[in-house]
């Protein structure tokens, strides 16, 4: 047998080993491709779950339903009783609690609006004086501003300046909350009221108090 033979045979057995390597490289690929995509096409689609709360109706208060409001306390100061002279006008007092304030809250969750009334009961009375115990002609102002520091994120109700409560035991307008407004706590800030007294009016010496009422009622302002 020929070398040349026996080098063409051994170069044929070369050629079908490299096919051979060739074609299972080409199996593994593509095998290895077709788990890939299997594998992509096995997840599992998206689910979807809850989560809620709900939230139950409250009421609608004055601090919280509180009875003593001490926080809506006026104080007019100690002062000195002088003779009136030529030129002056009436007496101006002004409050000195920096504190005073007054809140409705409305827990309802409705959004119904409300409207907050006081009222003063009687004049101002000095029960210990023996002579000129009612400050006759005295008038009290409330001058309100809605206090949003105090007051629930985004409270809105209104409140009134130049509140006179001259006319006792009558009801006077001080805040109040339109249909879909006065939600949550709204505070009042009433540390700016004053008392006018007229410059005839006698005094005498002592504490001279009345009191307030304060009502709110579930019906918008503007009803």
């Amino acid at each position: 047998m020929s070398i040349n033979y026996l080098l063409k045979k051994e170069e044929l057995i070369t050629m079908k080993k490299i096919l051979l390597g060739l074609l299972c490289a080409t199996t593994l690929f593509t095998t290895a491709g077709l788990t890939a995509s299997a594998a992509d096409t096995d997840n599992p689609k998206p689910q979807i779950s809850k989560g809620k709360i709900e939230f139950l109706q409250g009421g609608l208060t004055i601090d919280n339903g509180a009875t003593d409001l001490t926080a809506a306390s006026l104080d007019f100061g100690s002062n000195k009783i002088e003779a009136a002279k030529a030129g002056d006008k009436d007496y101006r007092y002004a409050n000195i609690n920096k504190d005073a304030a007054i809140t409705v809250s409305d827990l309802r969750g409705s959004g119904a609006g409300w409207k907050l009334s006081v009222k003063q009961n009687d004049v101002f009375k000095n029960d210990k004086a023996t002579v000129n115990k009612e400050l006759t002609g005295a008038i009290l102002t409330l001058n309100g501003v809605l206090d949003t520091d105090a007051s629930t994120t985004g409270a809105d109700a209104n409140v009134n300046k130049n509140v006179s409560l001259g006319e006792v035991n009558s009801d006077h307008v001080l805040m109040d909350a339109a249909v879909g407004k006065g939600n949550g706590n709204n505070v009042a800030n009433i540390s700016g009221s004053q008392l006018t007294v007229p410059l005839k009016t006698a005094r005498a010496e002592g504490i001279y108090s009345t009191t307030l009422t304060w009502s709110v009622e579930a019906t918008p302002a503007n009803s």
